[in-house]
């Protein structure tokens, strides 16, 4: 009996170690495998800050481009369309002043009466469309400068100040 009992005691001293064995080797790769998702987490976070960072930063350089250069560059495109517009209508009086001055020395040739009618009407309706074109201009203008400009600014805006709070929240 006392040979059993021996043997059965080495048995325990063989396997038991294995176990304590085991049982280093899973806590080994537990702490390895916390200190892994440690880093990845880590580098998660470091990724999604640089991102914000780049997101900031085109945010800002987005609006600074609109400040600097497309805002004033509609603004003035606006402004030269009603530019143009007066211009226009200004060339368009000028010629229909010309042309009643010019065909009132007819007298009452019928002919030059209806020549003149022709040329007279076409030249009043380019006066009117110069007229529309002109206040469609200043509404355009005004449009730009009053909505479209400050909507366009405020969503740059709105987009920098959503980039910054992505940073914030990225530290």
């Amino acid at each position: 009996g006392v040979e059993v009992e021996e043997e059965h005691s080495d048995w325990e001293e063989e396997h038991g170690h294995e176990d304590e064995l085991e049982e280093d080797h899973s806590a080994e790769w537990k702490f390895r495998l916390a200190e892994l998702e440690a880093e990845s987490s880590i580098l998660e976070a470091e990724t999604g800050l640089r991102e914000a960072e780049a997101q900031l930063m085109q945010a800002v350089k987005a609006l600074e481009l609109f400040v600097e250069g497309v805002a004033p560059d509609k603004l003035r495109e606006a402004e030269l369309d009603v530019e143009r517009s007066r211009v226009g209508l200004d060339e368009q009086r000028a010629t229909l002043a010309q042309l009643e001055s010019d065909y009132s020395r007819y007298g009452n040739d019928e002919l030059a009466k209806q020549t003149a009618d022709i040329v007279l009407n076409r030249h009043r309706a380019r006066v009117r469309f110069e007229e529309v074109e002109l206040q469609l201009a200043e509404r355009a203008l005004e449009r730009m400068r009053e909505v479209e400009l400050p909507m366009e600014r405020a969503g740059l805006e709105a987009a920098l100040e959503s980039a910054e709070a992505a940073v914030d929240g990225a530290h």
